[in-house]
């Protein structure tokens, strides 16, 4: 059994400004009522709400589906693009390592995908950013990036 319908989330309650007096008995409280936004893929910061991204100094990456209630992507024409780069002390990308997870292999609620960033000599910081194409015709130029996260690291001399 859920806790949650979908509506709770992506149609979140709006306390109006009469509420105590809205719809109900005289003098009782309303009924909540829901903004009908419709919150989803495409806004960013919804999306980015849902997901927790972890990063260990060897590598080793996860990004976890701690949010919905449901698969993401769950869509067929929506695509999460995990994308590991492994930085220089300047900055600059050594390496990088793109992966794409569809509706046929989605993040299950709770769930999390894994992954190995790739780690060169020379690296000093390894980044994980998660872009999320509001359609599947969308130029890349145009993909939302909804959260990034980087960890700083220190490999063993040889």
């Amino acid at each position: 059994m859920r806790d949650k319908s979908c509506v709770d989330c992506h149609m979140p309650v709006a306390v109006p400004p009469h509420a105590p007096q809205a719809a109900g008995a005289a003098g009782g409280p309303g009924r909540p009522r829901h903004r009908h936004t419709f919150l989803g893929s495409h806004d960013a910061a919804f999306v980015a709400s849902a997901l927790r991204i972890e990063i260990t100094p060897t590598g080793a990456d996860s990004v976890a589906n701690v949010g919905v209630g449901h698969a993401l992507p769950l869509a067929t024409v929506k695509t999460l693009i995990i994308t590991m780069s492994a930085l220089n002390d300047s900055g600059n990308t050594l390496d990088s390592r793109r992966i794409e997870i569809g509706h046929k292999d989605p993040i299950s609620p709770g769930d999390a995908w894994t992954g190995q960033a790739p780690v060169p000599d020379g690296t000093a910081e390894l980044r994980v950013a998660i872009t999320y194409p509001f359609a599947d015709f969308q130029p890349a130029s145009q993909h939302m990036t909804i959260a990034t996260r980087s960890q700083k690291i220190r490999l063993a001399r040889k």
